[in-house]
């Protein structure tokens, strides 16, 4: 009987470390307001297995909300880029050692799903394995319409968004300016490396459908949690029912433009018709455009600034 119960309690302790263990993440942070995340805890990783990206300027962590690591298909809640300046962690190959002084503090964080509910409660570093199969959406406004598309969170992708918007992340300050620019490349960065087609995005429209889904997503459930969600909730939902921000992001449109041109003029042709989306459509109506097209397209759009 002693034995049975011995060999019981080795059972449940084995099953117990098991699941404590596959609940552990070596980096986690907490959502701490719009665009913010504290880091609570930041142990070594190595950036093959991890969600992170080693760039030129930063070590990138890529963060989501634990809750919704439990799911499948889409994120419901905003993936997270958090920029890390490179000469503040040591970079021996993929193994990457933050500073002692990192957990505590609070570091901006760009959204990489503009469809998406902002995170509020625990965030952490998931495996790649973990997020392979899970994507973000983001809209597409092409000169033949608009739509829908998704973007797997998987390393080659992640890492060619992550380089080029390298230049205007700041690991100080969140900027409106960087995010429209973060969703833009999103929406720009075909998902498979092969592909060499150009899409003709229209940038503005892009920036309008992108901020607008955002904002009317994240008002209507941030009114929902806010009962229950305490500070942090109240401060997201100031901030989202202000339209003063919607309209300051959609200003961000000719910025993002100069960066396509700029960054991204190897995949996308930019186009920028303030409002004439629906004249380019007619007129093209017939052509298969689409950021994941096979056959390199490549419009006689006449770019000009707005």
């Amino acid at each position: 009987m002693r034995a049975a119960l011995l060999l019981a309690a080795v059972l449940m302790a084995a099953v117990t470390t098991g699941v404590s263990a596959a609940e552990e993440y070596p980096v986690t942070g907490e959502v701490v307001g719009s665009f913010k995340v504290k880091i609570t805890k930041a142990e070594p990783v190595d950036a093959q297995k991890y969600a992170v990206v080693i760039g030129d300027r930063y070590v990138n962590l890529i963060m989501v909300e634990k809750r919704d690591l439990q799911g499948s298909g889409p994120f419901k809640t905003q993936p997270f880029l958090l920029p890390i300046p490179k000469d503040k962690v040591s970079v021996k190959g993929t193994q990457v050692t933050f500073p002692g002084d990192l957990v505590g503090r609070v570091i901006p964080a760009y959204c990489l799903n503009p469809m998406g509910r902002h995170p509020i409660g625990e965030m952490v570093v998931p495996t790649w394995e973990e997020i392979k199969d899970r994507f973000v959406q983001v809209k597409v406004v092409t000169v033949t319409g608009p739509k829908v598309e998704k973007r797997f969170l998987r390393p080659d992708w992640v890492q060619r968004v992550v380089r080029r918007v390298e230049v205007v992340v700041n690991p100080d300050r969140w900027s409106r300016r960087a995010q429209v620019i973060v969703w833009v490349t999103e929406a720009s960065v075909p998902q498979e490396v092969s592909v060499r087609a150009r899409v003709s995005l229209d940038v503005q429209a892009t920036v309008r459908a992108n901020t607008s889904a955002f904002f009317q997503l994240n008002r209507s459930e941030l009114q929902r949690l806010a009962e229950s969600g305490g500070e942090v909730a109240k401060e997201l939902l100031n901030f989202f029912s202000n339209q003063e921000n919607m309209n300051l992001m959609m200003s961000e449109a000719q910025a993002a433009l100069d960066f396509v041109r700029q960054y991204l003029s190897d995949v996308v042709t930019a186009v920028q018709v303030a409002g004439k989306v629906e004249a380019y459509g007619k007129a093209y109506g017939k052509l298969p455009v689409s950021v994941l097209a096979l056959v390199a397209l490549v419009l006689p759009a006449r770019v000009r600034r707005g």
